[in-house]
């Protein structure tokens, strides 16, 4: 089946797109280059069960874009800046119940594995620095 299949791709002069610049070209734009996006959960019982009771007065539909923001703020210090630092993590999910939030990675284009790997550990431990300042 398989030789097959490459024998049909051959004959048709079918490759497999992979540009220098841009990657692997996938059937999803947003995918392009690596096309690797990682996520990450974290439990953070102080931190978000101090954010809800001092910043939300307990109503979580607004403490989630609050905290949403909170988090990115830890992460990227300097973002009001003039900052040169790629903002490729986000918050995913929050989840109050579990004390959890879900960090992911954005972008695939322009970054390695590496660059996308370091992101998301360096992201995670700022996070859990302010866990533990909490």
């Amino acid at each position: 089946m398989i030789n097959s299949l490459r024998m049909v791709i051959k004959s048709k002069e079918i490759f497999f797109l992979y540009d220098n610049n841009l990657g692997w070209l996938t059937s999803s734009p947003a995918h392009l280059g690596t096309g690797l996006t990682i996520s990450c959960e974290l439990v953070l019982p102080k931190l978000l069960r101090n954010f809800l009771h001092k910043k939300c007065n307990e109503n979580e539909m607004l403490c989630e874009s609050l905290i949403q923001d909170h988090i990115s703020n830890i992460i990227y210090p300097s973002r009001n800046t003039n900052s040169e630092i790629i903002q490729n993590v986000q918050v995913a999910e929050i989840n109050f119940r579990e004390n959890i939030i879900v960090i992911e990675t954005l972008y695939t284009l322009g970054r390695t594995e590496r660059q996308t790997i370091l992101d998301l550990v360096f992201a995670a431990a700022e996070v859990v620095k302010a866990e533990f300042k909490s």
